[in-house]
């Protein structure tokens, strides 16, 4: 169920529908094929990609708090956003 949420979370703050498309069939594959190769638990491959302050994180707390895909998405542009800011001074 997540790579259809995903895609309509994306779709939702502006990537048109097949860079969503694109996005979310990515990120499920890279994922899943992480997890296979590496062995690892879902919750180890979790700290393992999640930058500390970065977006990854984001989404997975805003998931962790028991928030939609889309919530978790929207808490991962934010902090992008935040990020982003800090270059443009």
């Amino acid at each position: 169920f997540f790579v259809p949420e995903l895609k309509e979370a994306a779709i939702k703050i502006g990537f048109k529908e097949e860079e969503a498309g694109i996005l979310s069939f990515a990120t499920g594959k890279s994922t899943l094929g992480l997890l296979y190769e590496t062995h690892l638990t879902p919750q180890e491959l979790k700290k393992q990609i999640a930058s500390p302050g970065g977006t990854t994180e984001a989404a997975l707390k805003a998931l962790d708090r028991k928030g939609s895909v889309e919530e978790a998405v929207k808490a991962a542009l934010a902090r992008a956003e935040e990020l982003s800011a800090g270059f443009s001074k």
